[in-house]
């Protein structure tokens, strides 16, 4: 509510400024070439036990982007952008990000690239990834005291591990202040904004114990390691389950290297975006089944437009 109540005073002012100074709510239509990217973590007392990793279960999709990313919709509205100065500039901004799901989140194992290494030099086909040895007994002392058959099977079973799935989706509508190098009067380079505003996401996750976490390399012809791995949860028991859905408070952040800007268009080259929950109640639940230990979750989406292209109405 907190968030919503700031939002409602934020746009309130903001876009009575737009209103007077431009007619209508849309600039114009945008044509892009880009790809969207999404990170997770999930935390226990401040440290992350399940994180996403670039190398692990990250699939080509096709397209331009790196493993794991999406090719954005061709298609996208702008919104009228406000000069404070020659300068500085305030604008809307608006982040969806589209229902998905990760399978075998894997552990956030501090020792992965020595592992890594070290497969590489003898040529190992598979590794363990498991948790730090902090995170593990933060585990058996918290969440599993007194759990005998769970202390019983961590302590048969030497790779034991945590990993999670996870369903999630977003969208966010805010107001963003920023920032750019006019180097003429349509040239602009370095443009950065900042901006703050309300959203509402669904957030749905499983807390899994597994036998072991193994991790499946795949080489290249010449005997090196590929880039990116096979993941899974051995042996998946579903210990605990977190669900989130509703209002929540958002954060963006916009960079772009080069844009010309004029009354009939706008050019822009290699924009990036970063979008996500501000930190607090909306990404912080409670775990069911463990003497309401709590757990924080973390889901940012990054997302790259390499040009684009907008027709001003």
């Amino acid at each position: 509510m907190k968030y919503f109540l700031i939002f409602c005073i934020l746009m309130q002012l903001s876009v009575s400024v737009i209103k007077a100074e431009k007619k209508g709510w849309l600039d114009g239509i945008t044509l892009r070439i880009g790809y969207t990217s999404q990170t997770d973590s999930l935390t226990l007392d401040n440290d992350s036990f399940v994180k996403s990793n670039t190398k692990i279960n990250q699939k080509k999709l096709g397209g331009m982007g790196p493993p794991g990313s999406t090719d954005k919709f061709p298609l996208a509205i702008s919104f009228p952008e406000t000069l404070m100065n020659s300068w500085s500039f305030r604008q809307m901004y608006f982040d969806y990000v589209p229902y998905s799901e990760v399978n075998d989140l894997p552990p956030d194992d501090p020792d992965f690239e020595s592992k890594l290494t070290s497969a590489e030099a003898t040529g190992t086909g598979t590794i363990y990834l498991v948790q730090s040895e902090w995170q593990q007994s933060f585990i058996k002392d918290t969440l599993f005291n007194g759990n005998t058959a769970r202390l019983e099977f961590i302590n048969n079973n030497t790779n034991w591990a945590l990993s999670s799935d996870i369903k999630r989706s977003a969208v966010f509508l805010g107001y963003m202040w920023g920032v750019f190098y006019p180097s003429s009067e349509t040239n602009r380079w370095m443009k950065i904004g900042l901006g703050v505003g309300i959203g509402y996401g669904f957030y749905d996750a499983t807390i899994n114990l597994c036998t072991n976490y193994v991790l499946s390399l795949s080489y290249k012809d010449d005997g090196k390691l590929d880039d990116v791995h096979n993941g899974k949860c051995n042996g998946k028991t579903k210990i605990d389950e977190i669900h989130g859905q509703g209002p929540i408070g958002s954060v963006g952040l916009h960079v772009t290297v080069y844009e010309s800007f004029t009354k009939e268009s706008v050019w822009k080259f290699a924009s990036f975006d970063i979008s996500g929950p501000i930190g607090g109640d909306s990404s912080e639940f409670n775990l069911k089944n463990f003497n309401q230990q709590k757990i924080k979750t973390s889901s940012i989406a990054n997302s790259i437009d390499v040009i684009s292209y907008t027709y001003r109405f």
